[in-house]
């Protein structure tokens, strides 16, 4: 049998294990964008028409750059308008041209599905 020296230093491999982190805490650092998103779409007379105004948190958890939105009514009706970020739009609400509104028939208060534009 050979003797240890003094200086050696044992490591063992759970103390090893220990400096590696957890998978949980690697894909903290990835930030979940939402694809889309249930909201409900308000009628606004100030609001130009091809526009719709949104609040700043929805825009930045939608990841919107200032591209286009496409609102989905019940998986019939689509819009494809440019988004307005607005701070007094409440968080869950899209506000769209009274007129606009009207013409594809979308009643005031109606639920709809909002997300990027993709591109055509």
């Amino acid at each position: 049998m050979e003797e240890e020296k003094e200086g050696d230093l044992k490591i063992s491999v759970i103390d090893t294990l220990k400096v590696i982190p957890p998978p949980s805490m690697l894909k903290e650092d990835r930030r979940k964008t939402v694809v889309e998103k249930r909201i409900r779409i308000r009628r606004s007379p100030s609001t130009e028409e091809n526009k719709a105004r949104i609040s700043p948190s929805l825009a930045k958890e939608l990841g919107l750059s200032g591209d286009a939105v496409e609102i989905v009514v019940a998986g019939r009706k689509s819009l494809q308008l440019a988004p307005i970020i607005d701070e007094s739009v409440p968080e869950n609400e899209v506000w769209v041209n009274e007129n606009l509104l009207k013409l594809y028939g979308i009643a005031d208060n109606t639920i709809a599905t909002i997300r990027r534009a993709s591109k055509r």
